[in-house]
């Protein structure tokens, strides 16, 4: 063979060996040329699909959806990198249906391998929801779609699936839903609106509240829920709304307004209007959200609350309060020099009277009887208060101060009749104090309130039931009280204290029988100042029990000494307040002071003044008995002058009577007078009680009141109060008189 071709090609020649060997080149190029477009075309299709994929993962893992593919003929299962991060699991795990399985909630194995095999037994799609539980061991939800794929032949060869985790997309549409029923049950109105007004939620809520159904309203405008005055007010809620506006729409929070009912009742509501957006703030406005709640009950109770805070509860009056702001306001609008703002601080007199007499539910009833009568007295537009306790006020505008003394004695005029309180008379006269503002003296509220306040305590000083106007001396009378009450505490820690004694007389034979121990201030670097003075201040101000206490003391310790001394059974006579009297402790401190300073109780004499029965009578009486069944003597002082009655006279344990020096000082100016003298000594004989005359100053005293009987007198015409030194002396000598042969 070798020798036939180079015979054959020897005989082609030269040329045509040529011409082959260039065909066979041209082929080769050409085929080379075929070879690097496929692999050129080879390499795209790769890069493709390397692109399609790593898209495809990507889209996965944003998506959160994950990828898996079974192939029926090997059994070999795939899993995308997103379906092993929904499991949790490491990429290297080898995927199988087994792992699968076992990474779904043991609740839910079963239905999956049910729902995978209905896939392959039905040659459909399914699709379906699960929960997996991750390596880490947190629980997630999934939403699975399992599709069966056939060959050519239309053999079943393989099922691929999908998984997304749809755990919050799932919460979103849970809270979505129960938000909506939250809304659609909520007992608040709320509906929605488009910015035109035009109504297109409606909630039962709304249904309950404004009375419509939905589909009443439903495409209707707002307005029709609104009153005319609301509706027609510029500035009302359904207004906001417009998208007319630049904004597109207003929120409102917390509006109270007014809304109309389908039965015509009109509801005073709270209101939120939230504006709604396509998307948000930067997209379109669609309207608004109505959210109303009912405050009509709210209202009713601040209404409520607001009247008992500014109101007294009794009365039905203004409260100080309420007062204050009222005479504020009067005071503001002031406006002509003659022209005053007047404040009348009236307080009842004795009104304590009634309360420890008829018991509290009496006082109540009186004091809403007042509140009546100043009601009467006052005009349309003044202010009626009651302060508190027993205290009232009235504000009057434009008054002169003539108008303000005729409206105090029309107030006292219609005060001045008793209140029937279940079939007993009780009085309401008043004290009252006039306070005016005027141009010429600018106060404050509460500056004039207190200055009325002192013009009503100078009235009842002077004489109760009357009035007074505020003037600058009553302030200086009061801050000399201050004063004297700070001079009178420093004198009780500096003992400046001390005791005179005026001896009591039988008027038959001119014996001492006794003194009464009368209390006597050394006042520092300071003009001497009488009982009359003090003693008040000392009651008011509440020292009096703790000097008291020291009166009765020092009176019993020198009443003893005086019967060490001269053998006699000498009596001392002690003055008790009512504000001792009404102490807890005073029958236990009287009976102490005895033991202490050994004085026998028959030679001690406790004086009360008529003033004690305005208290707790009942009280006072079983006070009394106690010390009187202890051998300590009673005696009325100032007879005549206070509250006392026959009756009070024949239940109280007293031995005697004292009359008042007013009588006594009257006592020659005529016939009335003494037989006024001798009816008073005639009653205390009739009761069996011994009389004692105070303020006998002279001869012509003593006679007439022996011949009207008086046994015993007090006063200048025999001594004058002496201190104990003085007193000794008196009783020594009395002692040596009697002593030497007649």
């Amino acid at each position: 063979a070798p020798v036939g071709l180079a015979v054959s090609t020897a005989r082609m020649g030269h040329g045509a060996i040529t011409r082959i060997a260039v065909a066979t080149t041209v082929t080769v190029v050409l085929v080379l040329v075929r070879i690097g477009w496929l692999v050129r075309m080879i390499t795209r299709a790769q890069s493709r699909l390397t692109a399609s994929e790593t898209m495809l993962t990507e889209s996965q893992r944003l998506a959160q959806v994950g990828s898996w593919s079974w192939d029926l003929t090997t059994g070999v299962m795939t899993w995308s990198p997103q379906f092993y991060e929904l499991l949790g699991l490491d990429p290297d795990t080898p995927a199988s249906f087994e792992r699968f399985i076992e990474s779904v909630h043991p609740d839910d194995r079963m239905d999956r391998v049910d729902r995978v095999q209905q896939a392959l037994d039905g040659w459909r799609p399914t699709r379906e929801r699960f929960r997996v539980v991750r390596a880490d061991g947190e629980t997630r939800l999934m939403h699975a779609e399992v599709a069966p794929l056939a060959d050519a032949n239309g053999r079943q060869t393989r099922i691929v699936g999908t998984a997304q985790d749809v755990t919050s997309s799932d919460q979103a549409q849970r809270q979505v839903e129960e938000l909506a029923a939250i809304v659609q049950y909520s007992h608040d109105a709320v509906f929605r609106v488009t910015p035109t007004g035009l109504v297109t939620r409606w909630n039962a809520g709304a249904e309950r509240l404004f009375g419509y159904r939905a589909d009443e309203v439903t495409g209707r405008s707002a307005g029709m829920l609104l009153p005319p005055a609301v509706l027609n007010d510029p500035g009302s809620w359904h207004l906001s709304i417009s998208s007319d506006l630049p904004d597109g729409g207003r929120p409102i929070e917390g509006l109270e307004t007014v809304i109309l009912c389908k039965d015509g009742r009109s509801l005073q509501v709270a209101m939120t209007v939230s504006p709604i957006w396509d998307g948000n703030r930067a997209g379109r406005y669609t309207g608004a959200a109505v959210i109303v709640r009912d405050i009509t009950q709210r209202k009713q109770l601040e209404e409520q609350l607001t009247k008992q805070a500014l109101h007294d509860p009794l009365t039905g009056l203004a409260n100080r309060g309420l007062l204050l702001r009222q005479l504020e306001r009067a005071i503001g609008r002031q406006r002509r020099p003659a022209e005053a703002v007047a404040l009348f601080f009236i307080d009842l007199d004795d009104f304590k009277l009634v309360n420890d007499m008829l018991g509290h539910h009496a006082g109540d009833q009186l004091l809403v009887a007042v509140a009546d009568r100043l009601r009467t007295c006052a005009r349309t537009g003044d202010t009626v208060a009651r302060l508190g306790g027993d205290e009232f006020a009235v504000v009057l505008e434009a008054v002169s101060e003539t108008d303000a003394r005729l409206f105090a004695g029309r107030l006292a005029a219609a005060l001045l009749p008793g209140v029937d309180l279940d079939g007993t008379l009780a009085s309401t006269r008043a004290s009252i104090g006039i306070a005016l503002h005027g141009w010429e003296s600018p106060d404050d509220p509460g500056t004039l309130l207190r200055k009325a306040d002192l013009a009503m305590y100078a009235a009842k000083r002077q004489d109760k039931g009357g009035y007074q106007i505020f003037a600058d001396e009553i302030e200086s009378e009061f801050t000399q009280r201050v004063e004297l009450e700070a001079e009178l505490r420093r004198a009780v820690t500096e003992d400046e204290f001390h005791l005179h004694y005026q001896p009591i007389v039988a008027l038959s034979t001119g014996e001492i029988t006794g003194f009464e121990a009368l209390l006597r201030w050394n006042r520092q670097q300071r003009s001497p100042l009488g009982p009359d003075h003090f003693i008040p201040v000392l009651e008011s101000s509440g020292l009096i029990a703790q000097v008291g206490e020291w009166v009765l003391r020092e009176a019993c310790r020198q009443a003893a000494a005086w019967q060490r001394e001269t053998g006699q059974a000498i009596s001392v006579s002690v003055n008790v307040s009512p504000p001792q009297l009404n102490a807890p402790n005073f029958v236990d401190m009287v009976i102490a002071t005895l033991r202490q300073t050994k004085l026998p109780p028959a030679t001690l004499t406790l004086e009360i003044t008529e003033g004690v029965m305005v208290a707790d009578v009942e009280q006072v009486i079983a006070k009394l008995h106690q010390l009187r069944d202890l051998g300590i003597r009673m005696a009325i002082d100032d007879f005549g002058t206070g509250y006392s009655s026959l009756r009070y006279l024949q239940t109280l344990p007293v031995d005697t009577v004292k009359i008042d020096r007013s009588f006594i000082a009257k006592i020659q100016e005529g016939r009335e007078q003494a037989a006024l003298a001798r009816a008073i000594v005639g009653v205390g004989h009739a009761l069996n009680l011994a009389v004692v005359a105070e303020g006998v100053e002279t001869a012509e005293h003593v006679r007439l009141l022996r011949n009207i009987g008086c046994e015993y007198g007090q006063g200048y015409h025999f001594a004058k109060p002496q201190d104990p030194a003085a007193v000794t002396a008196m009783l020594l000598s009395d002692r040596h008189a009697r002593s030497q042969p007649a």
